[in-house]
């Protein structure tokens, strides 16, 4: 990302729910790490990170979509191998607040993606709604460097 000449970067935007005309404005004035809720949201996050020299792809499906869908890690993987520009993993994590009835599954999935996360040293984009404490202890225990906290209200001294 060096040598691009912007001012500002938005490092959580869901880029795939704009309409084509949008990005092509938006991609002009911003660094943009593009987040992905899910297998088919990913897939155009990493076209869209190919098609836009300012656009980065963070790939992953959110804790509430966990149970909608399957979860094929490998898919993800084929994602990261594939596409060079897969700069983050997210949006990941857990939600205790909104759906709680799939924590347990969300678990499941989030440990996954930690774990592509570090086998391929990339930074999370993290979701952590009523589980903060979890997110980070999962963070730290799975050696993840680099993690950025979308929407966090928890406490100062986590």
């Amino acid at each position: 990302m060096v040598g691009i000449p912007t001012k500002y970067i938005d490092a959580h935007c869901h880029l795939y729910e704009f309409p084509d005309d949008y990005i092509e404005k938006v991609v002009r004035e911003l660094i943009i790490l593009a987040v992905s809720d899910d297998r088919s949201s990913s897939q155009r996050t990493t076209v869209l990170s190919t098609e836009y020299s300012t656009v980065y792809a963070c790939i992953g499906v959110h804790p509430w979509e966990v149970g909608e869908q399957e979860v094929d890690i490998e898919f993800f993987k084929q994602l990261v191998e594939k596409c060079e520009k897969v700069v983050c993993i997210g949006e990941i994590g857990l939600d205790r607040l909104f759906v709680p009835h799939t924590y347990n599954l969300q678990l499941e999935v989030f440990v996954k993606f930690l774990e592509l996360a570090h086998e391929y040293d990339l930074a999370v984009n993290l979701h952590a709604a009523g589980a903060w404490r979890d997110v980070f202890d999962l963070v730290i225990k799975y050696d993840i460097n680099r993690a950025i906290f979308h929407w966090y209200t928890g406490p100062l001294n986590l």
